[in-house]
């Protein structure tokens, strides 16, 4: 009897130091998992700043070579500060989306400007602008491939319960806007 009951704990000793190794195992795994969200998100929120950098240079290049819509150039400016402004990544996700609302309003509306078309400082914002709207959808799709694997593993069983006790809280995807996936795309 005595041998069952020291055989029964040792088994029941291991099975805790498993389940202790496992538990330790995902919360380190969600901590990567998270982590690499940031850092995808510091790629993106690096390129979008530089264009919000670009952007004042733009406006003057504008305002100098066309009578521009004031309307849309004010626009321009304040969906750049809103995005300076913004503090979080979904703060900044929204402002962005925004601010690429605004940009896109501002090029449509230089197609009426042939002056403003064959300036070589406007075209070369248009080429910088388009480089980096390539690199923002490419890590875009990063970011939320990453944010996919963290809140799947987030709400999978059993890691749902190491990220519910640890607050493992689910990631926000930085979509585009509905109306940019309305939008034609226009070369210029």
């Amino acid at each position: 009897m005595f041998d069952i009951l020291k055989i029964l704990f040792v088994i029941l000793i291991v099975i805790v130091i498993l389940l202790v190794i496992w538990a330790v195992h995902s919360y380190n795994q969600l901590v990567a998992m998270n982590e690499k969200i940031n850092v995808s998100w510091s790629q993106i929120d690096v390129v979008l700043k530089q264009r919000a950098d670009l952007i004042p240079g733009l406006v003057e290049t504008v305002k100098g070579a066309a009578r521009f819509e004031t309307e849309t150039l004010n626009s321009v400016l304040q969906s750049r500060e809103r995005y300076t402004q913004a503090s979080d990544p979904k703060d900044k996700m929204i402002s962005a989306n925004q601010l690429d609302q605004s940009l896109h309003q501002l090029f449509v509306l230089s197609e009426n400007y042939p002056d403003l078309k064959a300036n070589a400082s406007f075209m070369n914002f248009q080429k910088e602008f388009s480089v980096m709207e390539d690199k923002i959808a490419k890590y875009r799709q990063f970011y939320n491939d990453m944010v996919y694997a963290y809140n799947r593993a987030c709400q999978a069983f059993p890691k749902s319960m190491i990220a519910s006790a640890f607050h493992f809280d689910l990631a926000s995807y930085f979509e585009i806007s509905e109306e940019e996936k309305t939008k034609p795309n226009i070369q210029f």
